[in-house]
């Protein structure tokens, strides 16, 4: 998967440690329970910003692709926020964005 996701990263102009994410918030596992879930760790919140279906039926966090292009996304919109500074993006998406401003 770390091929996949630094390929995606490449294209949305993110750094290859974009890619080592998943292995830092989940090892690339399927993490599920209350809270944050999926590969990215992302919350309810943050996957409907972001485009993914999250309801009683489906939970796309758990989608590797589609919540690997939400993760992505919400990376490189974190780095123009803060000016091409990938460590301040890394740590608003560990945070939350709004934390850090």
């Amino acid at each position: 998967y770390l091929g996949y996701v630094k390929a995606r990263a490449d294209l949305l102009g993110l750094p290859a440690e974009a890619a080592l994410l998943p292995f830092v918030e989940s090892g690339y596992r399927q993490v599920r329970g209350r809270g944050p879930r999926g590969w990215w760790q992302l919350v309810e919140g943050t996957g409907r910003q972001y485009g993914l279906a999250v309801d009683r039926r489906r939970d796309e966090r758990l989608d590797p692709v589609r919540a690997t292009g939400a993760a992505l996304k919400m990376l490189a919109e974190l780095q123009r926020r803060y000016d091409g500074n990938f460590r301040l993006a890394l740590i608003a998406y560990n945070r939350g964005p709004l934390n850090l401003d």
